[in-house]
């Protein structure tokens, strides 16, 4: 029955999870799913696994499919995808664990499988952008807000949270790496954003992070390099500085 998780052809969200989508806002997600418990597990007919509604503030940012303690099934799961959607692209995380992952563009959707040392795996569901999203929406909505209230600034951003200091946005993951966060310090005299910084992880993939710095720089502009930093860059309005799996960039009023 674990096959019935993974439906031919394109990568989609598993029916157990009873139609919510990484990103959508927790009230929509409990009307669609009333009754899901304060632990955000899932409780589905399948041996063996562990259904998870991942939340923070106020936003579904993540579902996630895992195999239990004891139940080394990880390679098992890999396999059942990858017989509905395809081998996938392979790249590695932070802590050298295998992942493969798969990407539907027109569902804003990208899929995560990981296996752990001792076998167990899991497969998590992300909302996903491509680099063009990133640069032709995304980036120009976070500098709008610049001068903003926290207020404002939620009612501009439906993923917007109050954070200590600001204000932080959890937004979809690019091909690789973690899901995209930005972070707004609030001014503490006016009490609006400063500027606005975001990191864009390309996951240790040298290829991906050279891609994203050609949208920068198409979006931005020619930049200045740092001649203190080896990586990093200074535009008009913006800063990028690259760090271990990511670029970090601030942009400026």
């Amino acid at each position: 029955p674990h096959a019935t998780l993974f439906a031919p052809p394109t990568p989609a969200v598993p029916p157990v999870f009873e139609g919510m989508t990484p990103g959508m806002p927790v009230l929509a997600a409990r009307v669609l799913f009333p009754q899901l418990p304060d632990d955000q597990q899932i409780q589905a007919p399948y041996a063996g696994l562990r259904f998870t509604v991942y939340i923070t503030g106020e936003q579904v940012y993540r579902l996630g499919i895992a195999t239990l303690d004891g139940v080394p099934a990880g390679a098992n799961l890999r396999d059942l995808i990858a017989k509905a959607w395809g081998p996938g692209v392979r790249s590695v995380d932070d802590s050298k664990r295998v992942l493969t992952l798969w990407h539907a563009p027109d569902a804003g959707l990208r899929v995560v499988h990981r296996t752990e040392p001792d076998g167990r795996a899991e497969v998590l569901f992300d909302a996903f952008m491509p680099i063009a999203a990133l640069t032709g929406e995304i980036l120009p909505l976070l500098r709008a807000q610049i001068g903003r209230t926290s207020e404002q600034v939620r009612d501009a951003i439906e993923a917007a949270t109050p954070v200590d200091g600001g204000v932080e946005a959890r937004l979809p993951a690019l091909a690789f790496g973690q899901p995209v966060v930005a972070r707004m310090p609030l001014d503490p005299t006016s009490q609006t954003v400063e500027y606005v910084e975001v990191d864009l992880s390309f996951g240790y993939k040298p290829a991906f992070k050279a891609e994203i710095f050609d949208a920068l720089k198409a979006h931005l502009g020619r930049p200045t390099r740092d001649r203190d930093l080896s990586e990093a860059y200074d535009f008009k309005q913006a800063r990028v500085e690259a760090k271990a799996d990511r670029w970090r960039l601030r942009l400026r009023p």
